[in-house]
């Protein structure tokens, strides 16, 4: 007997409400769905060939998320992109991924970091989707990993979710000023404080790391004539 959520293998399968959630959630870090845009059921459901019901329950996931805003009568918005919001965004990680390095400092399992590193550094081309989405990714991984080795479970998760936040800001700064932007990522520094397990100096890397990001993303917001159309609020910026 084959019983309903699992293949003939017994493998379980996931919801169509967890597919339309994932699916939805990808696209809003992706700027597939753009800041700012309004949205209906019945459009995501045509656009992702699923039913309304689990695109509603992917929906309020994704608004737990602050990911969509809720419009009554109307639908949702996908949550807009501010200089403000990035800038919080940004002190927040310089908090918890620089607390979480002091505590990896000394033990990371150095080889895999290293691997995720070369791919950090290869060529990307930044027409070139897939190629932006694999250097981002790669980076996103590097940086969870450096937070695991923190041994501290909640904190590792804090680094997690703002990684997936500045992840969606790096697309959309990508979208922006696609061939003006340098993503390339170098963790040498980092690495050597990592291995010589000296928490403060990691701490220090990962702090200027983020300032330069911010510098980047708000140089790149205010000199793009795209502003107004993806909802950033330039003035924000003081």
């Amino acid at each position: 007997m084959i019983v309903a959520g699992t293949s003939a293998q017994g493998v379980a399968r996931p919801s169509q409400a967890h597919v339309a959630y994932t699916r939805l959630r990808r696209d809003i870090i992706r700027c597939r769905l753009l800041p700012g845009q309004e949205v209906t059921e019945a459009q995501l459901a045509e656009h992702y060939n699923v039913g309304k019901t689990p695109i509603r329950e992917g929906l309020a996931r994704l608004a737990h998320e602050r990911l969509v805003r809720p419009l009554p009568r109307i639908g949702y918005r996908v949550t807009p992109i501010t200089l403000n919001d990035t800038k919080e965004l940004l002190v927040f990680r310089r908090i918890v991924e620089s607390e979480a390095a002091r505590l990896a400092a000394g033990h990371c399992h150095l080889a895999q970091l290293r691997r995720l590193d070369e791919l950090c550094e290869l060529p990307h081309d930044p027409k070139d989707a897939r190629s932006v989405e694999r250097l981002l990714r790669a980076n996103v991984e590097f940086h969870a990993a450096v937070a695991a080795a923190s041994g501290n479970a909640k904190l590792t998760a804090a680094v997690v979710q703002v990684l997936d936040e500045i992840a969606r800001v790096l697309y959309l700064a990508v979208q922006l000023n696609g061939a003006g932007i340098e993503l390339s990522h170098r963790h040498e520094r980092l690495l050597k404080t990592l291995a010589d397990g000296d928490g403060d100096a990691a701490a220090k890397v990962v702090t200027e790391q983020v300032r330069r990001l911010e510098r980047l993303f708000i140089q790149t917001a205010l000199n793009s004539p795209q502003v107004a159309v993806v909802n950033l609020a330039a003035t924000a910026a003081t």
